[in-house]
């Protein structure tokens, strides 16, 4: 039979107590309060754990994702790139680095990540969608509406890359296009709140 979630905290905190300077119980209970939704605790464990051990690159990075997930990008971007450090080829980091960086609003920084996160991993769609929200940000729009096209190729029903390739054509001016994209988005996702603004913007936009 499984243990209670509260079974299972008390077994780290038993844990932790016999071996208070283990990085990888820190690392186990941060991943058990993750789970949870408790951030903040979780955080702190991670944190204890690289401070205990800091070549520890699963934990660097989870706590990164953690991090972002509070929109604190300037913190996690330190973190994941000691996890990259680590594993220089692992297609997830860069990605969720490249992501990070974009959120941040460094697109510069983030194209080469982004380049090479989809030269070592070409069928996987995230990296793409990345590639293409930096080169906007960049407004390098030709390109970026290749790397969407590319994104859509390989992920043709994820709604969020419709929703924006239709950002990019209103950007462009390309309205009829973009309520094409966003009616795609709405016919995957009829609760996309973001395709239906968009899709309302574009039509004022051409003043219907």
């Amino acid at each position: 039979m499984p243990l209670s979630a509260a079974d299972e905290e008390n077994a780290f905190r038993i844990q932790l107590e016999v071996l208070p300077e283990d990085a990888r119980v820190h690392a186990r209970f941060a991943d058990f309060l993750a789970g949870q939704g408790r951030d903040a605790e979780a955080i702190a464990h991670y944190k204890r754990a690289i401070a205990l051990d800091a070549r520890g690159a699963a934990a660097h990075h989870r706590l990164a994702m953690l991090l972002a997930r509070g929109r604190r990008y300037e913190e996690a971007i330190p973190h994941l790139e000691a996890a990259l450090a680590a594993n220089p080829a692992d297609v997830y980091v860069l990605t969720d680095l490249g992501n990070t960086l974009v959120n941040a609003r460094r697109p510069a920084r983030a194209l080469p990540v982004l380049r090479e996160a989809a030269a070592l991993a070409p069928s996987q769609h995230a990296a793409h969608i990345n590639l293409a929200l930096a080169l906007t940000e960049l407004g390098r729009f030709a390109e970026a509406e290749a790397a969407f096209m590319t994104a859509l190729r390989l992920a043709p029903a994820h709604a969020p890359v419709h929703n924006n390739l239709a950002t990019l054509y209103i950007m462009m001016g390309r309205h009829h296009e973009a309520i094409g994209e966003l009616d795609l988005a709405l016919a995957l996702d009829p609760g996309y709140a973001a395709a239906r603004r968009n899709r309302a913007l574009a039509h004022l936009a051409l003043g219907d």
